[in-house]
């Protein structure tokens, strides 16, 4: 038999869940019987784990060429290496006799990359909003339905005082009030002073002068010589 010890992903992971494929050969001529209480599944760190497949039928019955598959599922903690060892205690039905075989793998183990921190993230945040949204719509149907059942209360109708008879004579004096006028104070005219401006006009008299009739002549040669 060959034991062959694989992860189902490239990469192991801190705080993640991993499933780890034990693969089982038979490459003899001769049927075996493979037990599970002889099936013995160690890890480093005492890691627990689980098995969530095995072909218990098969191995019983393990004839040569076939191959099973056996897989276990666990949760990686905060550690950097894991060792995983396996020893499985065969039956040979001709010649009954018993077969151990051993097989162990080294695993690195990395830290979560950022993206699942996110994804993480945004997933909490979408569970937290959902959450909040129910818890409205819950509230606001609860006081919906109150609302709905609560019955309709008419208003009380106040009765009417009614007021009580004096008689006339015991009706108080009215207290008569004065008047008090107020003389509007009167604003003085302003006067308005005119003011006449005589303006003289004194007649210059233009004296024409006379002029000679002799010495026009002359000018004109016209004259009588004497």
């Amino acid at each position: 038999i060959t034991l062959r010890i694989t992860s189902n992903v490239d990469q192991l992971f801190k705080n993640r869940e991993s499933t780890i494929q034990i693969t089982l050969s038979n490459i003899g001529d001769s049927e075996l019987n493979v037990l599970t209480p002889n099936i013995s599944i160690q890890i480093s760190n005492s890691l627990s784990f689980s098995i969530v497949q095995i072909n218990h039928l098969a191995l019983s019955q393990f004839k040569p060429g076939d191959i099973t598959e056996i897989l276990i599922k666990l949760t990686i903690p905060d550690i950097e290496q894991m060792n995983i060892s396996v020893s499985i205690v065969a039956n040979n039905e001709i010649t009954d006799e018993e077969v151990l075989f051993q097989a162990s793998e080294m695993f690195n183990i990395y830290d979560a990359p950022l993206e699942d921190f996110f994804s993480g993230f945004l997933t909490l945040i979408m569970i937290s909003i959902f959450v909040i949204v129910w818890a409205a719509m819950y509230i606001y149907v609860r006081k919906t339905i109150k609302r709905i059942e609560t019955p309709f209360e008419e208003p009380t109708k106040v009765r009417p005082r009614r007021g009580k008879y004096v008689s006339v004579t015991e009706l108080p004096p009215e207290e008569t009030e004065e008047k008090i006028e107020e003389t509007p104070e009167k604003k003085p005219k302003k006067l308005k002073k005119k003011k006449l401006k005589e303006q003289k006009v004194e007649e210059k008299e233009i004296e024409k002068p006379t002029t000679d009739l002799d010495s026009l002549l002359e000018e004109k040669g016209l004259k009588d010589k004497e």
